[in-house]
């Protein structure tokens, strides 16, 4: 196994110092914003999959005669897509 250079290491560190600040200075900085943005994810989440079912409903002629498993399915590869 080759050896890493020792500017490469140190840089390494550098960037790891400095997420490390960004995270602890930033993002700890106000308890509520993890709590904000985890939830704001799922909220973004749960319209991103109605959105797929209200579009599927108009635009495709198939998806009516679908169960209710194949509509699952269905909205969940649409989600999959989109994000």
């Amino acid at each position: 196994m080759r050896e890493v250079p020792k500017q490469t290491v140190m840089a390494i560190k550098s960037y790891q110092n400095q997420a490390q600040l960004l995270v602890k200075n930033y993002l700890f900085a106000d308890p509520f914003i993890p709590y904000t943005s985890i939830l704001g994810g799922i909220l973004a989440c749960k319209v991103a999959y109605d959105l797929t079912q209200l579009i599927s409903n108009f635009y495709s002629k198939t998806y009516p005669g679908l169960t209710k498993i194949q509509r699952v399915e269905w909205n969940n590869r649409l989600v999959s897509c989109m994000i």
